[in-house]
C-alpha cells in the first residue's frame, strides 16, 4: 500500500537440489533464510526486520507429446498492494502440449494465500483483515511467425477473496473476479555470447 516514508526490502538465499528421476520425470528442492526488512515511519508501527524460511518444489513429467508440472513456493512478498509484507505460500499446475506443427497450447491453476507481517497497515482494506487468497486458471495458445516473434492468443480467469466480508468505503469487497483476454506478440532475440 501506498504508505507515506515506507519501503520494503527482502533478501532470499537458497540451496537447490535437482534430479532427474528418469528420462521424462525431474524434481527439485530448494529452501533457505529470508531476510525481510520493513521500514515506516513510528506513525505506521516503525520499522521491521525478519527472519524467515522460504521453499521451493517442483516436480515435473514428460509425457511423449504433454508436460506437466507441479510447483510450490513459500516466501515473504511485497503484499501485493494490499499490505505492507505478507507471508504467501503460493501453489501451481500447469501443462502445456503442440497442437499441430505450428501452434500449441498451455494451460495453468494457481491457487495462493498471504497472510499479513505487519497488522493493521492494510492500504484499502478493512483493520480486521488479516489475509487474503487468490485463484486463477488460464490458457494460452501460441505459433511462431519466424526466428524471433511469436503470435500468441490467451484468457485467465482470477478471483482474489479476504478473510473478512465487509467492504469498506473503498469498495473493495470479500471476492474480486475478473477476467483477461490478451492478444500478442513475443519477442525472442538472438542468443548473445558472453565469452
Amino acid at each position: 500500500p501506498n504508505i507515506p516514508g515506507s519501503s520494503f526490502n527482502t533478501q532470499v538465499v537458497n540451496l537447490m537440489y535437482g534430479y532427474r528421476i528418469s528420462g521424462r520425470m525431474d524434481f527439485l528442492i530448494g529452501a533457505g533464510p529470508q531476510f525481510t526488512f520493513i521500514h515506516n515511519s513510528p506513525l505506521f508501527g516503525g520499522s521491521s526486520d525478519r527472519i524467515t524460511a522460504s521453499v521451493r518444489g517442483m516436480l515435473r513429467y514428460r509425457f511423449p507429446r504433454t508436460s506437466i508440472g507441479i510447483y510450490f513456493d513459500r516466501y515473504d512478498s511485497s503484499g501485493s498492494g494490499y499490505f505492507a509484507g505478507a507471508v504467501s505460500n503460493v501453489a501451481r499446475f500447469s501443462v502445456s502440449r503442440p497442437l499441430t506443427r505450428l501452434w500449441s497450447a498451455t494451460a495453468d491453476i494457481g491457487y495462493a494465500y498471504s497472510s499479513a507481517l505487519q497488522p493493521n497497515l492494510n492500504g484499502p482494506l478493512p483493520a480486521s483483515t488479516t489475509s487474503f487468497q487468490y485463484v486463477y486458471a488460464g490458457a494460452a495458445v501460441h505459433r511462431p511467425l519466424g526466428k524471433h516473434f511469436a503470435l500468441f492468443f490467451s484468457y485467465q480467469y482470477n478471483d482474489l477473496w479476504f478473510n473478512g466480508s465487509s467492504c469498506n468505503t473503498g469498495g473493495v469487497c470479500g471476492s474480486v473476479p475478473r477476467n483477461v483476454a490478451a492478444v500478442g506478440l513475443d519477442w525472442n532475440p538472438r542468443p548473445i555470447r558472453l565469452d
